[in-house]
């Protein structure tokens, strides 16, 4: 190619075909482009918008986000993630009602499980406990290998104050993970509870060390190392 500047004429045939090849190329995209290509390219863009609105925590707008991709597609998924942001908005009469509607799409035992457990994670951030441990109790029966129902369930009892089921799903937790610092941490928390001092110490120092942003594991250590220190000071005056 010459390395002097185009006249202008060629300059304009040039531009002339490039438009004519964009054209072409536009012209073949479409013939290729059928009704049900497009409705897909919708469903998707509307999918990727509808979790990047809950992913940042924007749940008025992942509400709104989530009711467009129900317009194109009535999916468990799509209700179970409606749901959980009309949960955290505390909308919870319309999150049962999704909810439900999720638990009546989903096709395996997979989808029903993870409809359990978000409902039951909806209903404990409410204040309903009780219900919450039948959800988690439901997830864990079709999923007995997953994790963060075993320790939701667990905290909902502690909630209750029912301190050896609490603890019983504690165990079961580090019995699937041993390396889980929520799973010491929660453990912890029980043998506070459970006025074990010595042991809540030793398993929030576990939890601590396994994920060090724990931040209620600490203030847990801090109260049981607090407890102890009361106990040997009672101790040492009864001598």
């Amino acid at each position: 190619m010459s390395g002097y500047p185009l006249v202008p004429e060629k300059m304009q045939k040039m531009r002339k075909l490039a438009e004519a090849m964009a054209q072409e190329e536009e012209e073949e995209n479409k013939m290729f482009e059928t009704p049900e290509d497009r409705a897909l390219a919708d469903l998707l863009a509307a999918y990727s918008h509808a979790a990047e609105r809950s992913g940042f925590g924007d749940f008025q707008e992942a509400v709104e986000a989530w009711s467009k991709v129900l317009q194109l597609e009535e999916s468990f998924q799509a209700y179970q993630e409606r749901g959980s942001a009309l949960a955290i908005l505390e909308r919870f009469e319309e999150a049962e009602a999704d909810f439900g509607e999720a638990l009546a799409r989903a096709q395996s035992e997979e989808e029903r499980s993870s409809v359990y457990f978000s409902r039951g994670s909806a209903r404990g951030d409410a204040g309903r406990e009780a219900e919450a441990i039948e959800d988690f109790g439901e997830a864990l029966k079709l999923e007995p290998e997953r994790l963060e129902a075993w320790l939701s369930r667990g905290t909902a009892y502690l909630a209750l104050g029912k301190l050896d089921n609490a603890s019983s799903d504690a165990e079961a937790a580090l019995k699937l993970q041993r390396d889980s610092g929520a799973a010491w941490g929660l453990l912890g928390a029980i043998r506070q509870r459970q006025s074990l001092f010595r042991e809540a110490v030793d398993a929030c120092q576990m939890a601590l060390k396994l994920e060090p942003t724990l931040s209620w594991a600490e203030r847990c250590l801090e109260a049981s190392l607090a407890e102890l220190e009361q106990e040997q000071r009672e101790a040492d005056s009864d001598d």
